[in-house]
């Protein structure tokens, strides 16, 4: 009867052992492949490209467009996302002038929070023309969703 007790106990700690290495390795696994693809940063929740729309068109419009080729005050922001930064053929570049980065989710997010601090921390140029923030997270999260779109 001992006997019996010990193994029946032994049998399911083993199995409670592996199932918690499964798990363990599983996670762990998981992981792994979300941050091979995708920096912390950039696991922030999506945005809604209609709210980023309406944001884009009561905040940004004035200066930019989301015409290819089309520069305002601004340069046009078709096709930003995934864009060396600088590398329109707007005339006016003040930071952004010969800048060495793409425009990813997160660069876009730093930069729409505070665009002077971020071409501070970013490039050799102290300034930049660009001094509106976006500083409602999600309301960033949501003109990114919306600039994605735009090809």
């Amino acid at each position: 009867m001992i006997r019996r007790y010990f193994v029946g106990f032994a049998s399911v700690a083993t199995v409670a052992i592996l199932a918690a290495l499964t798990l363990a390795g599983t996670a762990v696994a998981d992981e792994r492949q979300e941050s091979d693809v995708t920096p912390n940063a950039a696991r922030a929740p999506e945005g809604d490209v209609a709210a980023g729309r309406e944001v884009f068109r009561r905040q940004c419009a004035v200066c930019h467009a989301a015409e290819a080729d089309v520069h305002k005050a601004g340069p046009s922001l078709a096709g930003v996302f995934g864009r060396r930064a600088g590398s329109t053929s707007f005339p006016r570049y003040r930071g952004l002038d010969g800048a060495d980065f793409i425009w990813t989710a997160s660069s876009l997010e730093a930069y729409l929070a505070d665009p002077r601090a971020f071409i501070i921390s970013h490039t050799e140029k102290p300034t930049t023309s660009m001094t509106f923030r976006v500083p409602d997270e999600r309301q960033r999260r949501d003109v990114i969703a919306f600039l994605q779109t735009l090809k």
